[in-house]
């Protein structure tokens, strides 16, 4: 991550939804600021599925410390019907 990088700060969260298919499949990119342990951001900058019922964390994807679009996809079909 460079010094001059954007310092940007905060949290998107989106609308509790029910987890209707077998996948969930998203566009990840980015740097957490800090040196990848096993190819993993140990920081902060991250994507998490929360079970709106309980707040239990389903999935993470951490930063994945690149500049250019990667696929992050998660089987979620043992969680369908949750909200």
């Amino acid at each position: 991550c460079s010094d001059n990088a954007p310092a940007a700060v905060g949290v998107l969260t989106s609308q509790p939804f029910t987890i209707s298919r077998k996948y969930i499949t998203f566009f990840t990119t980015g740097w957490d600021g800090k040196k990848p342990v096993n190819g993993k951001a140990p920081g902060k900058n991250k994507i998490e599925l929360i079970r709106a019922q309980d707040n239990t964390v389903l999935f993470t994807a951490n930063a994945p410390f690149r500049n250019t679009w990667g696929v992050e996809r998660w089987d979620v079909s043992k969680h369908h019907g949750v909200a």
